[in-house]
């Protein structure tokens, strides 16, 4: 098992991909966009205005901590549970199987906000899906993961 917390995920969630995953997921309502794009950089007293981050506590941080993170939640389940196959198997055993044979890292997402964790069968996958996630999150979500609150 992978055990994986996003460091200062809130604070440095990238609005700009923000708002161009809202707008892939067919929020183009500009006024709408217009309207995050404004609560995102809302001035904090005391520290200016954000470049980055979502404020924490917020009405909708949760809703938009959960768009950023769904492209993860997607590439994941790809790499094994929702694969497609190149033939139709009649039972889930007979698809397991056929996917074993391949060089899929087998492993199932429990997500809550920014920690998650990635189930699979041994120490060797788990290493691999830790590399894995962590390559992601750097080049498509531009966020790190907590290197002390990790664990295999």
């Amino acid at each position: 098992m992978v055990d994986i917390d996003i460091k200062g995920f809130f604070d440095h969630i990238n609005h700009r991909l923000l708002i161009k995953q809202l707008w892939n997921m067919g929020i183009q309502d500009r006024k709408v966009l217009a309207c995050i794009s404004k609560m995102l950089k809302a001035e904090i007293e005391g520290e200016g205005i954000p470049t980055e981050g979502s404020p924490q506590g917020g009405l909708l941080s949760p809703l938009l901590a959960n768009i950023v993170l769904n492209d993860l939640d997607q590439w994941i389940a790809g790499q094994w549970e929702f694969f497609p196959l190149s033939k139709p198997f009649q039972s889930k055993v007979g698809e397991r199987k056929a996917k074993k044979r391949t060089h899929l890292k087998e492993g199932y997402l429990v997500r809550y906000a920014d920690d998650f964790k990635i189930l699979c069968k041994d120490g060797k996958t788990a290493q691999k899906w830790y590399h894995a996630a962590r390559l992601y999150l750097k080049d498509r979500l531009k966020l790190d993961i907590s290197p002390e609150n990790h664990k295999l």
